[in-house]
């Protein structure tokens, strides 16, 4: 694995949680002058991986405008991949350009400064199907310690360290189309539990920046972290 592997980005759902009326679609959300995905595309290039394929569906219109303008330094091919395909099925959809060397899939709504180099070095040695990269979820409110009806302390957004979640980035070995098997699968309720089941998937932990848009408070977030000029997803971590 050497930076040729491609690079597969999930941007075909509806992203309803964050779209509202004419707003654009979640992936094109913007962080800054640029949209989300645009970042994220960045991301990768920065450390050498300049393949990307974009798994289409919903706004599909509105995708290929905007990766019709010109893109430096990278070949990204939008596939439309079926407005109503499950996430699995559209990974699905996608075998017969990448059923000949592993490939990284990630979703289009989280920037992170994961080092990919460590990453494919993990996901070579063990030899399984599959990589997930997990991290520490931050709990959104004020953990408080009590003693019956009495606050004995609080922690404001605390880091939830004994608890692991889904980054939405995977590496994946050809054969996880086998795991695959139609329109309607679903990558994240059928597709990784079948390989836990099975002994197939393993885990990264990232223990450095990452962060969703999920909801307009998110987008508002990281739109502070731009402005504040100090992206942690411009740089490559050393926690991991």
């Amino acid at each position: 694995m050497s930076g040729r592997e491609k690079i597969v980005l999930l941007a075909g759902g509806k992203g309803s949680r964050i779209k509202q009326g004419d707003s654009p679609p979640k992936p094109l959300t913007p962080i800054g002058e640029n949209p989300i995905i645009a970042h994220i595309i960045d991301g990768f290039a920065r450390q050498g991986f300049t393949d990307v394929v974009v798994a289409l569906g919903h706004y599909k219109g509105a995708m290929r405008a905007f990766f019709s303008g010109e893109q430096s330094n990278v070949r990204i091919e939008p596939v439309d991949t079926g407005e109503d395909t499950d996430t699995g099925g559209r990974v699905l959809r996608l075998k017969s350009i990448l059923e000949q060397d592993p490939f990284i899939l990630a979703y289009s709504d989280a920037v992170w400064d994961v080092d990919l180099s460590n990453l494919l070095r993990f996901h070579r040695s063990h030899k399984r199907t599959a990589t997930i990269v997990a991290v520490q979820p931050r709990l959104s409110y004020g953990l408080l310690g009590l003693n019956g009806d009495q606050v004995t302390s609080m922690i404001e957004k605390p880091m939830l360290e004994d608890l692991w979640v889904s980054a939405g980035i995977f590496v994946l070995e050809p054969d996880v189309f086998g795991h695959l098997t139609g329109d309607d699968t679903s990558w994240e309720l059928e597709t990784l539990p079948l390989l836990a089941g099975s002994n197939e998937l393993m885990v990264y932990k990232h223990r450095g920046f990452w962060q969703s848009m999920d909801t307009l408070k998110d987008a508002e977030l990281l739109n502070e972290i731009w402005e504040d000029g100090h992206a942690p997803w411009l740089q490559t971590s050393k926690k991991d």
